[in-house]
């Protein structure tokens, strides 16, 4: 086993091209070179970050960085956004510290390009081993909020109670509406920087939807096995009033097309026609993790969650 990391734009077309397949093979999904070049062409840098397990001259496991511009207390760093850890089939098991030496190798390549800070969102599955073999640091949860359109549908039974969901999620939005609220946005210590680029490159592929005057909300409609999910990608400017106002508008541009709103985030505040989900009732545990890189640049505020704004346009890259 070799392990290397290459920037995008170093890789070969071979390269690419197993990597694309070896995406298909873990996660099941067509993954082409033209979807390979739009998920890593960094906002940042223009290419991201690629550690690679060579086994007999091919790729059989890789582990991703993207690169995105943030705001760190009123300082602008790049940190790298950890994702699409990869092991094929066929080497599983082979060497049970693949993904601790695909990550180690990545670390000098970024540490080149002033990288101070990497987080990710590992699976429950994944979660305890970069926690204890791999070392990060744990950030926290992050919750979901749901708009119940038709609870009997998500719950795969009771459908008898859709007509009392329904009535209760119009209510709230008639509530939403009527409760003006703090249109202010809110500044968080450690944010994305929304630059032209950014933008371009992150919601492009999405909905978006006018909240009001210059307000925007982008959203994702995803088909789950618990019915039809509208997903808040962001709302901009973040406020309160603006997050109320994206459910009413998407609930009102959807209507009889989708059985619930999720917005996944971690809210200092109680939004109307929100509410946040029992932990049981968590489809997926969302948490956050992260390793300073240089802490000469970056100190431990990086490493509390409530510091940072954390939503789907954060993490959810596909």
């Amino acid at each position: 086993m070799e392990y290397i990391t290459k920037r995008t734009k170093d890789m070969t077309q071979q390269e690419k091209e197993e990597y694309c397949a070896l995406f298909k093979e873990v996660f099941g999904l067509d993954f082409s070179l033209e979807d390979f070049e739009k998920k890593y062409d960094s906002p940042a840098f223009g290419y991201s970050y690629h550690g690679l397990m060579i086994y007999e001259g091919h790729i059989l496991g890789s582990n991703s960085i993207i690169p995105f511009h943030y705001d760190f207390f009123g300082k602008k760093h790049v940190f790298g956004l950890d994702l699409d850890t990869m092991i094929s089939k066929k080497v599983r098991g082979k060497d049970v510290l693949a993904m601790k030496k695909l990550w180690k190798s990545a670390v000098p390549v970024m540490l080149e390009d002033n990288i101070p800070f990497v987080f990710g969102f590992p699976n429950a599955i994944a979660y305890p081993y970069w926690q204890k073999v791999i070392k990060w640091t744990d950030i926290g949860n992050i919750h979901y909020y749901v708009h119940p359109i038709r609870v009997g549908k998500l719950a795969g039974k009771f459908n008898f109670l859709n007509p009392f969901s329904r009535t209760f999620c119009a209510l709230t939005n008639g509530a939403a509406a009527l409760f003006r609220g703090s249109k202010k946005e809110i500044n968080y210590n450690i944010d994305r920087v929304m630059d032209e680029k950014y933008e371009s490159y992150r919601y492009k592929d999405y909905k978006t939807i006018s909240t009001g005057g210059e307000a925007v909300t982008h959203y994702s409609i995803v088909d789950e096995e618990q019915g039809r999910v509208a997903y808040i990608i962001d709302a901009k400017p973040f406020s309160p009033y603006n997050l109320r106002q994206s459910v009413r508008a998407i609930a009102r541009a959807e209507k009889g097309n989708i059985d619930a709103i999720l917005h996944i985030d971690r809210l200092g505040f109680f939004p109307i026609n929100l509410f946040k989900a029992p932990t049981k009732f968590e489809p997926i545990k969302i948490r956050m993790a992260g390793e300073i890189l240089n802490k000469e640049v970056i100190d431990e505020r990086v490493l509390d969650v409530n510091n940072w704004h954390i939503c789907l346009g954060s993490f959810d890259v596909r």
